[in-house]
């Protein structure tokens, strides 16, 4: 399988899947080895290198690669083995469904701020009558 059609059948899943995408369709502008994907949805977000199963990829994809997952990227190069294996259609599945929603509770509140607009567990605003 070429690289051609592996990136018809990722963006072709991730279409069905509702999930959002990134390709730059003319790379001579972008940083020298920018991935040929981005792709996101409610599950995060995904940087992903496509390759024939006998394509290498460049020094320049390899080091910017090593840098995004070295900064807490999910960086990855996925080949036509990983579509026949459905390693690509399960990433993509959990890109697609939260698994673990954030509740508001959960985020870290700076000292003196009120965490969406709630003050000691009143809304601003509201009327402390309750009526």
């Amino acid at each position: 399988m070429h690289e051609a059609e592996l990136y018809r059948l990722v963006t072709a899943c991730c279409d069905q899947l509702g999930l959002d995408r990134y390709h730059d369709h003319d790379a001579r502008r972008n940083q020298p080895g920018w991935p040929d994907l981005v792709i996101w949805g409610p599950g995060g977000i995904v940087y992903r290198e496509l390759k024939s199963d006998l394509g290498r990829p460049s020094r320049a994809q390899l080091r910017l690669g090593q840098a995004l997952a070295a900064a807490g990227a999910d960086w990855a190069i996925w080949r036509p083995d990983d579509w026949r294996h459905g390693t690509i259609a399960s990433a993509l599945l959990t890109l697609a469904y939260t698994r673990h929603r954030r509740q508001p509770q959960d985020v870290a509140t700076p000292p003196g701020a009120h965490a969406g607009g709630v003050a000691d567990g009143k809304a601003e605003g509201a009327d402390p009558s309750g009526g």
